[in-house]
């Protein structure tokens, strides 16, 4: 009682192909008399070919979609349609459009986890571009040119041009380091600086700002309650008060 044109039953291999080592082993698919695909074995490789503009897909839990090979080599992971997105970015395309998308990759707790871009095979143009997870340390770092260039450590710190940044944000370098603000626009105000908050009871209402006013064409530096210049971590070289009185080797001037 046969459900198709050919059913096979067995207990064991239910169908072997045998070639010669100078012949394939297939089995064609045809469509309208017409090769529409094949499943091969070569002296090398097994090999799923489809013919003309034909995609190949794989289904589970009946006719849901899960991976989809078009005709131009385009990868869709849950996407049926990889064409359809940015011409530059769709090689790969996964996810869901019908909720979040997402990739993990796993490695072991003491080696690392990466993304390499490559423009070549040999040395370092198999990774000029690189994002590591490392581990064993919980840092995230960023390559670019194979070099590090940004590493964010376990305990939050950011270090731009070192491994080994001591504060929150460190920027480091062997030929000099500036970190620079700048504006574009052209009209209008045009303020360009760096802000500094203190939390305040919870307000965050200290401040200081080194500012450049490029409409006004001044640079303003800012202390909200005083300001002073120490030549040390300890002595106050310069002192200026909230009501505008200076002093210089004291911090409590009685005079403007």
């Amino acid at each position: 009682n046969p459900s198709g044109k050919l059913e096979v039953r067995a207990t064991g291999a239910t169908a072997v192909f045998n070639s010669g080592a100078a012949n394939d082993g297939r089995l064609e698919f045809h469509y309208n008399n017409s090769r529409v695909g094949l499943l091969a074995y070569h002296s090398d490789r097994l090999e799923i070919q489809t013919d003309s503009s034909k995609e190949f897909t794989i289904r589970t839990n009946g006719a849901n979609e899960r991976f989809r090979i078009d005709s131009n080599g385009r990868i869709g992971l849950g996407i049926a349609n990889p064409d359809a997105y940015f011409a530059s970015y769709n090689r790969v395309v996964m996810g869901r459009t019908n909720d979040s998308g997402s990739l993990t990759i796993v490695s072991a707790p003491t080696f690392g986890g990466y993304i390499a871009f490559a423009d070549g095979t040999s040395g370092n143009a198999a990774y000029r571009g690189l994002i590591t997870y490392a581990h064993g340390q919980d840092a995230m770092v960023f390559n670019t040119a194979a070099t590090e260039r940004l590493r964010i450590t376990n305990q939050g710190l950011v270090g731009v041009g070192t491994a080994v940044p001591q504060t929150k944000f460190e920027v480091s370098s062997t030929t000099g380091t500036r970190i620079r603000a700048r504006h574009t626009n052209v009209g209008g105000n045009r303020d360009a600086g760096f802000d500094i908050w203190s939390d305040d009871s919870g307000t965050f209402a200290a401040r200081a700002s080194l500012v450049h006013s490029g409409s006004a064409g001044r640079t303003t530096l800012y202390a909200q309650n005083r300001f002073n210049i120490h030549s040390d971590q300890t002595t106050t070289s310069l002192y200026i008060a909230r009501d505008g009185k200076v002093g210089i080797g004291t911090d409590n001037p009685t005079r403007l």
